[in-house]
């Protein structure tokens, strides 16, 4: 609750998916390694998006976190 009433900037840029995204797999990398899960980036190149660095990095990051935390081992 006490987060909804801090207010914070957004500050909109451009920039490129593929990089945001592998720019967070490279920092859950090691917790994937560890459940023996790979990760893999099939973005292409070229996508270009306008939007708030910072939210989308926490985006990315809580569906990388909850993929591996969920993710069963296998046998």
């Amino acid at each position: 609750a006490g987060l909804q009433n801090r207010r914070f900037e957004i500050k909109k840029e451009s920039v490129n998916l593929k990089d945001v995204i592998d720019e967070n797999i490279e920092l859950y990398k090691k917790n994937a390694l560890e459940k023996e899960i790979s990760i893999e980036n099939n973005i292409v190149q070229s996508i270009n998006i306008t939007v708030d660095i910072n939210s989308i990095n926490t985006v990315v990051r809580n569906l990388m976190i909850n993929a591996i935390k969920f993710t069963l081992l296998t046998d």
